[in-house]
């Protein structure tokens, strides 16, 4: 009866496997089997098939059949394979007679499906790629948010949508756990730079926030990461927060406001670039480059805790350059602010035994220190972190008592409610 059901597929004991839907509470629901691809190796994809013509002719269930083609294809290709290598050449007539005589071999990956689909499939959907899926998830999430202008959801959602499609690899699970989290940030941080007048400096800002997130999610999952993007280390505060059941403390959420703030100055940074570039390579002319030196400059608000400075030194010190040969004249205060910032974000890194060595690598920096009011600027930055880390340890010692009173009956009580 089995056979006769299945339409020929299934050559097993049928009690084994279907006892468990003999009962009549099974009659009439829908059976999803999900990547079939990652099947067993011993259960062939015929019989797969037969089990749902059996559920959909004796059950009268409705059943979905999901996979990946390409996979399965792959899968069954190896499968044949290691069939082949198994026959000796004393069976092989035999073993082709045979499939010749049935017509089909069970394990042709490129026929299997177009075989057997029309005696079982009824229906047949083929998705190219999740994109459209992940718009509409990403337009639901966000259409949720509260208090916002349409021009910023839109924002946002071509943002995530952007991030997805260059860091998540179609993964739909890995969006949900990234929209969640970009939830948190948005409400405690980013939304609060809403009505930052320039968007596309908003737009670019939240763009980097993201990609840093999803890349801590990543490592947080166990996800492979192709390769590391530098922008993953711009907010060292995501990996905290994962760590910490997803919380940050007031501080922390200061801290990642000015973070992102600082972030949103990254737009004059694209701009100087371009300003050198179009100079060099374009058609700016001397008295352009001039006034966007001067535009732009003063307002990079450079401040040690980002430890970040987005280019190299030597960036900044050819700008300089090129305007002083220019005008005959500096911006003092300008090129003081920026050695200034090197030096301390050089500090921060020889601290934090940080291995990427941004700075430490970097020649045009190391030669500022052979000046000597630079090198005395370089050993009193190190003496003032050095004084501050002990201070904060020492006062982390002296705070026990504190450190112990946080651990009374009802944190306990709403940390494991949490």
């Amino acid at each position: 009866m089995v056979k006769s059901i299945s339409s020929g597929l299934i050559d097993i004991d049928s009690d084994a496997i279907f006892s468990f839907l003999k009962k009549e509470d099974f009659y009439n629901i829908i059976v999803c089997f999900d990547n079939i691809e990652r099947k067993s190796d011993n259960l062939s994809l015929k019989e797969n098939l037969g089990l749902v013509n059996l559920l959909k002719e004796e059950k009268e269930c409705n059943v979905v059949v999901i996979f990946h083609e390409e996979e399965l294809k792959e899968q069954d290709d190896n499968l044949t394979e290691n069939n082949k290598e198994e026959e000796t050449e004393q069976d092989f007539n035999s073993w082709y007679q045979k499939a010749k005589e049935e017509q089909v071999k069970q394990y042709n990956s490129k026929n299997w499906y177009q075989i057997y689909k029309e005696k079982v499939i009824d229906c047949e959907i083929t998705i190219k790629n999740n994109d459209e899926v992940a718009k509409a998830i990403i337009k639901d999430k966000v259409n949720k948010y509260t208090k916002i202008t349409d021009e910023i959801r839109n924002i946002i959602e071509i943002v995530i949508f952007e991030v997805y499609q260059e860091h998540c690899s179609g993964n739909l699970r890995l969006l949900y756990h990234a929209l969640e989290h970009i939830y948190y940030f948005n409400k405690h941080c980013f939304l609060k730079f809403r009505k930052y007048n320039d968007k596309q400096a908003f737009a670019i800002a939240l763009k980097l926030s993201y990609k840093s997130l999803i890349f801590q999610i990543k490592k947080y999952l166990s996800i492979k990461i192709e390769k590391i993007d530098l922008a993953s280390g711009y907010y060292h505060l995501y990996e905290k927060y994962l760590k910490n059941m997803f919380y940050l403390n007031k501080e922390e959420k200061y801290q990642l406001r000015r973070d992102f703030y600082q972030t949103l100055k990254l737009n004059f940074c694209y701009k100087l670039h371009n300003c050198r570039i179009e100079y060099i390579e374009g058609n700016l002319n001397d008295e352009q480059f001039v006034k966007g030196i001067e535009n732009l400059l003063p307002k990079i608000n450079f401040y040690p805790k980002c430890g970040m400075a987005y280019y190299p030194y030597d960036f900044y010190q050819n700008l300089l350059s090129t305007y002083t040969q220019i005008t005959k004249k500096k911006l003092s205060n300008i090129e003081e602010k920026i050695n200034q910032h090197y030096i301390e974000a050089l500090v921060i890194e020889e601290f934090k035994f940080n291995l990427n060595h941004y700075y430490k690598s970097d020649i045009a920096l190391l030669k500022l220190l052979k000046n000597e009011k630079w090198k005395d600027y370089y050993e009193d930055t190190k003496e003032k972190y050095k004084t501050s880390k002990y201070e904060n340890i020492n006062a982390l010692i002296n705070s026990y008592e504190n450190i112990e009173s946080s651990f009374y009956l009802e944190a306990i009580k709403q940390y494991n409610f949490f």
